[in-house]
């Protein structure tokens, strides 16, 4: 399958990146949730490369939950609705290629919004 067979979901995915940074800045995460070892670029960037590699959607799944256990920058109260995004579009989809896919532009999208957010908000994530 070709990254143009996600065209139709690409609007969804957007607009469920923006969703969770626009919380995870607006404070909308339960106290705690932006402590000091903050979600940072790098994290983003690792992100999108395990989504490069993963070759099913529960894989990248695991790297966030283990990312989360070692209190990286990763936070459950940013992650759980992170990847409930995310399954809103690969639920739909027929096969693990696609969900990759699908996770890939994601991943993509939560970098977009995350460096926007940081600059708007001065820095201060």
């Amino acid at each position: 399958m070709s990254k143009d067979a996600l065209r139709a979901h690409r609007k969804a995915l957007v607009k469920g990146a923006e969703k969770v940074m626009t919380a995870y800045f607006g404070g909308s995460y339960p106290a705690g949730a932006r402590e000091k070892k903050e979600l940072g670029k790098t994290q983003l960037s690792q992100l999108i490369g395990v989504c490069a590699e993963a070759a099913c959607e529960e894989e990248i799944v695991n790297y966030l939950r283990y990312q989360v256990a070692r209190d990286v920058g990763w936070r459950a109260s940013l992650v759980e609705p992170l990847v409930e995004g995310a399954r809103k579009v690969t639920s739909t989809l027929v096969d693990d290629e696609q969900r990759v896919q699908a996770w890939q532009r994601y991943a993509t999208y939560l970098s977009r919004a995350f460096t926007y957010h940081k600059a708007v908000n001065g820095g201060d994530a």
